[in-house]
């Protein structure tokens, strides 16, 4: 999967959205990939579906070592992503309800595979 900002759908010089998710859709983050340390994967938004009332999204973590980042922005731009959860685990789960507009991972350097689910 391209970095932050590398696809045509997502933000750096082409300027547009990132990738919509709604409810029942998944997507990779990253994909069995290995990236240098602290490199941003694709982002997604939450798109509105049918009903809001949505679990929140999950996140399944599969990565050589610990530490990758799940992050949450209101504001889709580099500078205003937060981390919300570090993985502590080789395969570890996250799901986050607070419902943030605008998702990403950030790798920690070893192969790591990021599924986001809705």
């Amino acid at each position: 999967m391209p970095l932050y900002g590398d696809l045509a759908t997502g933000v750096g010089a082409t300027g547009q959205p990132a990738c919509g998710l709604l409810p029942g859709e998944s997507i990779y983050l990253f994909n069995a990939e290995t990236h240098p340390a602290g490199s941003a994967s694709i982002a997604f938004c939450r798109s509105e579906g049918a009903t809001q009332d949505d679990a929140g999204t999950t996140f399944q973590i599969d990565a050589a070592t610990v530490g990758v980042e799940i992050e949450g922005a209101n504001i889709d731009s580099s500078g205003e992503y937060r981390t919300l959860y570090t993985s502590v685990a080789q395969y570890d789960n996250y799901t986050d309800t607070t419902r943030w507009r605008f998702y990403r991972s950030v790798g920690n350097g070893g192969a790591v595979t990021v599924l986001a689910q809705r």
